[in-house]
């Protein structure tokens, strides 16, 4: 008799922490629920509102956003994209815009601009010539810089360092033969210009 009436005690026990169990979970849902409306039980003691309520910053925040409207043509339903782009003041609010305003005819303005017209275009010619180094060098350095020495015969040129030289004015003669000399070599060098058919003009 005594095992039995331990037997029913312990199946008692179980029942009331099963009860127990399924008041919890209950509870919890209905705390969720509370959360998820807005609404706490601290915000019915206090009286407040829920947060979404529109205040200055957020109608600030508001008047700085874009919405644009994009109707998608890949979806049959007929719904409407919603994108959201923010707008960048790029003109400081002092700035006067009654300046630009639509104005008529009117002779008493004046309007200034700062174009002006090109009356004629400059005159310019490119001359090909062809440069032969003796004796010979296939270093491009060393043709550059034996061509900077002979600068003050040639004026502007044009010179990658290969066989050919633009000159933007016929040299002295056909061919034109100089000589020159590098600061750290005492090899003296000849070259020779010979003039091309390639003529550039404007």
């Amino acid at each position: 008799m005594e095992e039995k009436k331990k037997i029913k005690k312990v199946k008692k026990s179980d029942e009331k922490g099963d009860a127990k169990d399924k008041q919890k979970p209950a509870e919890e849902g209905d705390q969720n629920s509370g959360n998820r409306s807005g609404t706490t039980e601290s915000d019915k003691a206090t009286g407040s509102t829920p947060s979404s309520v529109d205040t200055k910053d957020s109608k600030q925040q508001s008047a700085d956003v874009t919405m644009k409207t994009i109707e998608s043509e890949d979806r049959k339903d007929g719904r409407k994209l919603w994108l959201q782009s923010e707008t960048y003041k790029t003109r400081p609010e002092s700035y006067d815009t009654s300046l630009f305003k639509p104005v008529e005819n009117d002779p008493n303005k004046k309007f200034v601009a700062n174009n002006f017209r090109l009356n004629q275009m400059m005159e310019f010619e490119f001359v090909q010539y062809r440069v032969d180094i003796i004796p010979e060098t296939d270093e491009k350095n060393i043709r550059r810089a034996l061509i900077a020495k002979c600068r003050s015969h040639l004026k502007g040129y044009a010179f990658d360092g290969g066989s050919m030289i633009f000159v933007t004015r016929p040299l002295q003669s056909d061919p034109f033969e100089i000589a020159a000399r590098l600061d750290n070599n005492p090899t003296e060098y000849k070259l020779i210009f010979r003039k091309t058919d390639l003529l550039i003009n404007q």
